[in-house]
């Protein structure tokens, strides 16, 4: 299994309404299901992003929305599903750079 460095284990925040009252629940990363929240990205964002930070922006954006977290928090998310082979940055050539979920 892959070792995460300790900047990447990092808890989530994860806001929810209740009625009048709002919850505040931190997350350890290692508890949310990768694979589940790729196929969440694959839905809203396609299976292919083009451009090498317009791309990883775009996921990062869509993991704020879906998680209601920061923007830093779904960076360092992003960050752990390149590691762990969930998000993958291709090149077709020097200059096409594209995301692949």
């Amino acid at each position: 299994m892959l070792e995460l460095p300790k900047s990447l284990a990092v808890c989530l925040v994860l806001k929810r309404v209740i009625g009048d009252l709002t919850m505040t629940e931190r997350l350890d990363p290692e508890s949310i299901d990768l694979a589940d929240l790729a196929k969440v990205l694959r839905a809203s964002c396609g299976p292919v992003l083009p451009g090498d930070a317009v791309g990883k922006t775009r996921i990062r954006d869509q993991l704020v929305i879906h998680l209601n977290c920061s923007e830093l928090e779904a960076e360092l998310l992003v960050d752990t599903m390149i590691a762990r082979g969930f998000v993958k940055r291709r090149e077709q050539t020097d200059r096409l750079v594209f995301w692949e979920l």
